[in-house]
Formats: C-alpha cells, sequence, structure tokens
C-alpha cells in the first residue's frame, strides 16, 4: 500500500458520517491545527470580553436611577461602566465589600453578586476558550490522495494454467505480478492482524490506520457441527461479521442512499481423516525417491486427473515426503468445489468449503490434545502427533445488503456470476459500484487464498517452537485450532480493510529491475468508480480536521458579539430618546459621564483647563490641537477630605 500516513487531501471535503452540512471538515497539517486552535481561543477569549461589556452595560443601567444613592452604590456603578473582564473586577468588588462593611452591613449582600456575575463569566469563558477546539474538532478520518487508483491487471481468461505452461510471456507477467503484490498484502495484513489483535495494542500507531481499527465479529466456539456426525470429531466455531457497512466499517465514504452493507458468516470443524485413509500404502511409479509410497484419502473424486495418482484419491500423503519434511508444520489447502467431488457429508449447499490439511513434525514436552494438532504418542518424554495430516473444513457464506434487503447466503463467486446480477437486490449505480469495489476487495481475503499464499505462516502454533531448526514446543492448549481460525478470520478482515484502500491507494512496489506494481494497474473507467478514488477514509497523523461550521459558527459569533457591543449602547439611548423625547436622559448621563475619560476631563476642568469638546462621548479631546500641561507641586487636585502626601496641579 501506499504511504497512506502522507497521501491524504487536505483542504475541504465532506464527511458523510456526521451529514451533508455539519460533515464539511477541513483538514490541515498538523502544525497549522495547533496555530488555528490557538487563534480559536485567543478569538473566542475576544468574543467573550465583547459579551461582557454588554453585560456589564445592562447591569449598569438596570440600577441608575435619578434618585439620591449612597457612595457604594456610585462605586458599583463606576466599576461597571469601566472595568473589563478578569480577576481584577472580581478583586476590586471585593475590596469594596471590605471598604463598606463597617458602613453598611448591607454591603456583602449589595456587592457578591457582581463577584458571582464575573467568576462565572469568568469561569465560562476560560471554559469556552478550552473546548473550542473540541467544539470545531471533527473525527480522526481524512481522505486517501494518490496519484493512482484502481486494481492490478488480472491473466486474461482461462490464462490461470500458466503455472503448468508458462507459454505467454505477457500473461505470464501479468500473472506474476498480480499475486506477488497480493502475497505481500495478505502477509502485511496478517501482521497487522497479530498486532492489533485486543484492545491494549489500540495505542500501537500501526493500529490507527484504518477508520475501525478491528473489525470486531459475534463468535461461537462451542458451534454445532455442521457436517454429518460421521465426519465430525467434536464442536466447531462459528464466526459472524454481522453487516458490515461499506461507510462506517470499510471507510468508503458516501451519503446513506449509496451504501452497501456486506456480511460473512465462517463455520469450521475438524473431521475424521482416519476414517478416510487408505489401509496400505501404494508404491508411486517412476517417483525420483526409490521405493516412495503413499497412503490416499477419500472425501471425493478429483476434478482434474494427476497420474499416477487414482481419480477417486481426494489427496495423498508420501512415505518420504514426511520424512524429509524440513517445518514443523505444512499446511496446505484445498477449496472442495473446485479442486474435487466432494462427498455428501462434506458438501453444505450456499458457500465456499475449504480443507486445511495440516502435516505436523512437531514435538511437544506436553501431551496435546487438540483436535488439530493432536500429539498423543509418546517418544521417551515427547509427544508427537498420532496421525499424519489433520483436517479441519470451513464453509464461508456471503450476503449482500442495499441498507433494507439482503440477498439470501451463498458462496463468495456465485452472487456476482450471476448474469445481469438478476438474483441481487435492487441497488442504484452508486451501490453497484460500491459493491463490486467490495467483492474485488473481499476476494483476496477468503480462507483459501488467505492458506494458499500464507500456509504455515499463518498459525500461531509456530511462535511456541523453539527455533526455526528445532521442532519443539511446551505443548498446545486443547482449543488452539479455534484460536488458529479466530486469527486467520481477523486476518481476512484486515486483508478486506486494507485492500479497500489499495483501490484509492495502490501499491506502488518495484517488482524487479525497471518494474513497478504500478505499471501493471488498471484505472476504474466510469464516472462512479472513478469518484470512490477520491472518497476512500482513513486515519492518519500529522494532520488534523476540524467542522467548517463549528469554525463559522465560533467565528460569526464573535463577529456578532462585537458588532452588537459596537452600536447596542448607541441603540439603546436611541430607543430611550424616543420613549422620553429627552436629548440625554439621566441614564445616558450617567452611563457617557462615569467613564473614565471623563471623569479625568472634570478633575482637568476644576483646575481650569475647560477647553474640551466631546463631553457626551466616549472620549473626549481638547479645542485646541497640541495643548499641552505641565505638572506643578503645592495645590491640591482633589476633593476635600481626602488626604495626600503628595499633591499636584496642572497648568496650561
Amino acid at each position: 500500500m501506499a504511504d497512506i500516513h502522507t497521501a491524504v487531501h487536505t483542504g475541504v471535503w465532506t464527511n458523510w458520517s456526521v451529514g451533508q452540512v455539519l460533515g464539511k471538515t477541513l483538514t490541515i497539517p498538523q502544525s497549522q491545527g495547533y496555530l488555528l486552535v490557538v487563534f480559536l481561543g485567543l478569538f473566542v477569549k475576544f468574543a467573550g470580553d465583547q459579551l461582557w461589556q454588554i453585560l456589564r452595560f445592562v447591569l449598569h443601567q438596570q440600577r441608575s436611577s435619578e434618585k439620591p444613592q449612597d457612595g457604594l452604590h456610585y462605586q458599583t456603578q463606576a466599576i461597571l461602566r469601566n472595568s473589563s473582564i478578569g480577576i481584577g473586577t472580581a478583586w476590586k468588588f471585593a475590596q469594596m465589600i471590605r471598604a463598606w462593611s463597617r458602613k453598611s452591613y448591607q454591603a456583602p449582600r449589595r456587592t457578591l453578586p457582581y463577584i458571582a456575575y464575573t467568576l462565572f463569566h469568568i469561569t465560562a469563558l476560560g471554559m469556552a476558550g478550552l473546548f473550542s477546539s473540541r467544539a470545531v474538532s471533527m473525527p480522526n478520518a481524512v481522505l486517501v490522495r494518490s496519484p493512482f487508483c484502481g486494481w492490478m491487471a488480472e491473466p486474461a481468461k482461462n490464462k490461470y494454467d500458466l503455472l503448468l505452461s508458462w507459454s505467454d510471456k505477457v500473461q505470464a507477467e501479468i500473472y506474476v505480478s498480480l499475486y506477488s503484490t497480493l502475497h505481500r498484502t495478505i502477509k502485511s495484513s496478517a501482521e497487522y492482524a497479530r498486532a492489533c489483535s485486543d484492545d491494549t495494542s489500540f495505542a500501537n500507531a500501526i493500529c490507527q490506520q484504518y477508520i475501525s481499527s478491528r473489525l470486531e465479529p459475534k463468535i461461537n466456539f462451542t458451534a454445532a457441527c455442521p457436517f454429518t456426525k460421521e465426519l465430525c470429531l467434536g464442536d466447531a466455531i462459528h464466526i459472524d461479521t454481522g453487516y458490515l457497512d461499506s461507510h462506517e466499517d470499510l471507510g468508503i465514504n458516501s451519503q446513506p442512499s449509496d451504501r452497501i452493507q456486506l456480511r460473512k458468516q465462517m463455520t469450521c470443524a475438524p473431521i475424521d481423516v482416519e476414517g478416510r485413509l487408505s489401509v496400505n500404502r501404494t508404491t508411486i511409479p517412476d517417483s525420483p525417491v526409490p521405493s516412495d509410497t503413499y497412503r490416499g484419502y477419500f472425501f471425493g473424486s478429483k476434478r482434474v486427473s494427476t497420474p499416477p495418482v487414482p481419480d477417486n484419491v481426494t489427496m495423498f500423503i508420501s512415505n518420504y515426503s514426511i520424512f524429509y519434511q524440513s517445518s514443523p508444520y505444512v499446511l496446505r489447502t484445498g477449496n472442495i468445489l473446485s479442486t474435487f467431488w466432494a462427498i455428501s457429508g462434506l458438501r453444505q449447499l450456499n458457500g465456499d468449503h475449504t480443507a486445511l490439511e495440516l502435516m505436523s513434525e512437531a514435538s511437544y514436552i506436553q501431551k496435546t490434545e487438540d483436535l488439530w494438532y493432536s500429539a498423543t504418542a509418546q517418544e521417551d518424554f515427547f509427544w508427537r502427533t498420532d496421525h499424519p495430516v489433520s483436517v479441519l473444513v470451513c464453509t464461508e457464506q456471503y450476503s449482500y445488503c442495499n441498507m433494507s434487503y439482503c440477498t439470501d447466503n451463498s458462496g463468495f463467486y456465485e452472487l456476482m456470476s450471476i448474469p445481469g446480477h438478476s438474483g441481487l437486490v435492487t441497488m442504484n449505480n452508486a451501490q453497484w459500484i460500491t459493491l463490486e469495489l467490495v467483492w474485488k476487495a473481499a476476494q483476496a481475503s477468503n480462507l483459501y487464498f488467505l492458506a494458499s499464499f500464507l500456509g504455515s505462516e499463518i498459525l500461531l502454533a509456530q511462535d511456541l517452537l523453539m527455533s526455526s531448526q528445532l521442532f519443539v514446543a511446551p505443548g498446545l492448549p486443547s482449543d488452539q485450532w479455534k484460536q488458529e481460525i479466530k486469527n486467520m478470520h481477523a486476518t481476512s478482515m484486515a486483508i478486506l480493510q486494507r485492500r479497500v484502500v489499495e483501490f484509492a491507494s495502490p501499491p506502488n512496489w518495484a517488482l524487479g529491475p525497471g518494474q513497478r506494481t504500478t505499471d501493471f494497474l488498471v484505472k476504474p473507467n466510469t464516472t462512479f468508480a472513478q469518484a470512490l478514488c477520491q472518497n476512500i477514509k482513513i486515519r492518519a497523523p500529522g494532520v488534523a480536521s476540524f467542522s467548517v461550521i463549528g469554525i463559522i459558527s465560533v467565528l460569526g459569533t464573535g463577529v456578532l458579539l462585537t458588532m452588537l457591543n459596537f452600536f447596542f449602547t448607541d441603540i439603546v439611548f436611541w430607543f430611550y430618546r424616543r420613549k422620553t423625547g429627552v436629548l440625554l436622559g439621566f441614564r445616558e448621563r450617567e452611563w457617557r459621564g462615569a467613564e473614565l475619560l471623563q471623569i479625568q476631563r472634570r478633575m482637568f476642568e476644576e483646575q481650569g483647563i475647560t477647553s474640551w469638546e466631546g463631553c457626551n462621548d466616549d472620549v473626549p479631546v481638547t479645542q485646541e490641537s497640541g495643548q499641552k500641561f505641565r505638572e506643578q507641586r503645592g495645590n491640591r487636585m482633589y476633593a476635600a477630605g481626602c488626604e495626600f502626601e503628595e499633591r499636584s496641579q496642572f497648568t496650561v
């Protein structure tokens, strides 16, 4: 897969998980995301200041009165008129309580509400700034971007026998390139499934690639064996994915009407092979190993003759193939419907059937009673397998839904092989293209592909061996085969997830001198398929996603509060004038006169500096431009009754 951590879309897009409007998302590099979060936090603080200016005006006007009031009242009005939001304002009110409590027992009751207002506003403003990033953040999802899109070319029809003839070089290159790439994809998916097998692994960066870190199935470890009683050795394991949503689970970003669902059910059980094993050994004619013999297993006649082995022998085990086995476990697979005509006891309708044939040369310190890895034959203090081959047979069933109706369970290839898809539920064009994408992605995830490409590499039991050269392990639990099937299913789901992403971001691996996987790429040729290239979601570090609506809401609210604060007092006083018919009412006089600069102007006027204009505005100015004052010592500038060590006078 191309580097999904860097090949992502930056800009505005629609995340349909949230909706057409609320899902408008801005994705930017993480460094820019930090700056945006800081800016929004500061902007929220600025907007909160504007709101405080409005609130303090309302409180001031509510208290304004033409009746005589005490000094506490006027000081409260002065603080409301000139304060900015901050802890300093609350502290100033607290100082008033301390100063006036000796004069009036009602000082705390009259002042504490304003301390509460101030502290509440400070707290709310701090929380708003803190959580502003959460308000605008979107789910950790981005769109894949790559210069490539599509699937690798496949050999022409009826060219899959190239392994036998190799008669067509072009088709051979396509064949080898395709399967070499699939092998690498499946192997990487197996590593992902191992690394992300439990909840504790989700902190691992590798487990944070797909929209769903893991597709959790429902597992019944004691299901009924689906085959005949004579073949079953015990119970079975049944795994059900449930309905996997193309959007929510696989990351195909689309509106609800264009989504499809996939359901896969798999049932596996160990079967009795000894009852189907030939009693006598048969010599293999013209064998390169002298006197080599084999024993045959009978589960149905082969579809293709492989002389000198008779057609009624499903598989055979050579005497020397076991003796010279170079690995502790050999896992072979056969797709029952494609490799041989299965006997009636194994043949199940509406599903794909795969036989997993295990040959074990491992030795164990403890007796192993697992039905697949069974080792009950003791040699010295080691336990070894009591039969050369153990077989698990698995049935896989698939069903597709158009979000309302679903198909019946069937084999993987049966659905799409119906001419014109006449057996499928009704779907629109976008759903058909999505179905074809999911079907293609799931093709490499079936058990036959998985076991064929990885062989014994997929087995968890290999982790317990002493080394690759010493075929000895401590022992295996009695349900080891069930854990193996569970891991294989997890790997198949990882393959499905990875292949969906690989459609929009195909692997660009070197295949050899002058050749890369993208040289064999077949690009989509329909508008709907090309649209899917731009709508596959993943999770990726290094970028941040924000809600466009959230950003607009924060900025819009801030701008609205700023504009309201700018015009609010003028609008309110305009209504006062219309209501009372007075050009400058007492409320407006008190508000404008209590402004800090107007108080300073009046102090200057008491000292004889009277040439001012703008006395009803927020900022008074001298009538004479550039008029300067000089401070002189000795005269009182302050009202009678207050003594200061230093006094000053301003003169022209």
